[in-house]
C-alpha cells in the first residue's frame, strides 16, 4: 500500500474532538509516530506509520509537502535521520527509529 486514506477523511466525517486536534510539524510528527509504534510493539511498516501519523494529526498529507507518494516522505525522513527503513522484497518499507529520534533536536530548514 503506497497510500492510505481513512474512511472518515474520504467521507468528510470529522469528530468534534478532531476539530481541535493539534497540527504537527511533519518531521516532529514522524518521530512521535515511530516512538509510539515502538512503545506499543506495533508493526513497523511504512503503511502503518502513515496510519499512526494520521491518527495523531488528521490533517497530515505528504502531498502538502510536495511529495506524490508516502514512500518519498519516508526516504526524506530517513535522510534527515528521523527514521531508518529497509525496502523488503515485496516493495514495502520496514521502518525503525532514526539516529536523531533519540531526543536530539531536529532542525528543519525551509526554502523561502
Amino acid at each position: 500500500c503506497d497510500e492510505y486514506y481513512s474512511y472518515t477523511a474520504l467521507a468528510g466525517l470529522v469528530r468534534t474532538a478532531d476539530e481541535d486536534a493539534r497540527r504537527w510539524d511533519p518531521w516532529e510528527l514522524v518521530v512521535e509516530a515511530v516512538g509510539r509504534m515502538v512503545r506499543n510493539g506495533d508493526v513497523m511498516r511504512a503503511d502503518r506509520l502513515k496510519q499512526v501519523m494520521q491518527d495523531l494529526d488528521p490533517t497530515f498529507d505528504e502531498k502538502n509537502l510536495g511529495m506524490a507518494k508516502f514512500s518519498r516522505f519516508v526516504t526524506e525522513a530517513a535522510e534527515r535521520g528521523l527514521l531508518t527503513y529497509t525496502r523488503l522484497e515485496n516493495g514495502q518499507y520496514e521502518i525503525g527509529p532514526g539516529v536523531r529520534a533519540s531526543g536530539a533536536p531536529v532542525v528543519v530548514l525551509h526554502d523561502e
